[in-house]
């Protein structure tokens, strides 16, 4: 990996798991994409799962809705007393912690809506290994934020299944590569300097556009996802190059989802 897009990624801070306490309300238009995300990323056709397969993922279902609608005492059922939680930045929590978290109230107002898909299990003697996709929606007042993650459930089977370990990591849909005159890159191409002193080079092959922390770096390829913005495959930062006045490209703004990270200028 480049130092340029190990950069990216560093700034790319990771974010808590949040849960709702009441009934999720959608709008319409928010509800299709539920449905289209449910479709595009759907598992296994359920007329192909075992009894034991149908059973798992009606636990992990009912576990994450009972978490996100405050219902704790209902989510502990699906856990075992020494449950452990890996959550995306590397944090562990007990059962205690996660049952405490789950109690904490949230702000009025607060809605979530989850869409577990993707399932993928495997089953070992008295254990199970249940993955799957959660696509998370959460509104506040008229701020919507969206996450999607991959969780990993083990399952022991004791007196019956329940969950010992869960871990999980956020993933990054890629947005469509937008159509963009190639030609318009030589604008953008120079050196950007933050008030720190580092230098960041932009430089184009071709019709590519490519980013690197030095000369000597391995340069990583910016895709448009709009004129002036450009993302890296598989990473949420995205690079918006800013404009003056007249139009002339005079610096760049690195940035992650919710928060401005770095303003850096345009120096030759």
């Amino acid at each position: 990996m480049s130092s340029f897009m190990r950069l990216l990624v560093s700034l790319c801070l990771s974010a808590s798991m949040v849960y709702a306490t009441d009934e999720p309300t959608l709008s319409p238009a928010e509800q299709k994409v539920a449905n289209m995300r449910a479709r595009a990323h759907g598992g296994p056709a359920e007329s192909r799962l075992s009894g034991t397969e149908q059973e798992l993922i009606q636990a992990a279902q009912a576990r994450q809705r009972a978490y996100a609608h405050g219902d704790c005492a209902g989510w502990a059922v699906y856990v075992s007393d020494d449950f452990r939680f890996i959550d995306q930045a590397g944090h562990s929590f007990t059962r205690d912690q996660e049952m405490k978290e789950c109690q904490l109230p949230l702000p009025p107002g607060s809605k979530s809506e989850r869409v577990l898909t993707s399932f993928h299990c495997e089953i070992k003697g008295n254990l199970a290994f249940l993955d799957y996709r959660i696509d998370e929606t959460q509104r506040r007042g008229d701020t919507t934020y969206t996450r999607s993650f991959r969780h990993l459930d083990t399952f022991e089977r004791r007196k019956e299944w329940t969950v010992s370990y869960a871990m999980q990591v956020q993933i990054f849909d890629d947005p469509a590569i937008a159509k963009v005159d190639p030609t318009t890159y030589a604008t953008f191409v120079g050196r950007y300097e933050n008030t720190s002193g580092v230098v960041d080079l932009i430089t184009r092959r071709g019709d590519k556009l490519f980013g690197q922390e030095a000369e000597e770096d391995t340069p990583t390829e910016l895709l448009p996802e709009s004129s002036d913005t450009f993302f890296i495959p598989g990473d949420p930062a995205r690079i918006t190059f800013v404009r003056d006045q007249p139009g002339k490209v005079v610096g760049m703004v690195v940035h992650i989802p919710d928060r401005e990270v770095r303003r850096e200028k345009k120096v030759k």
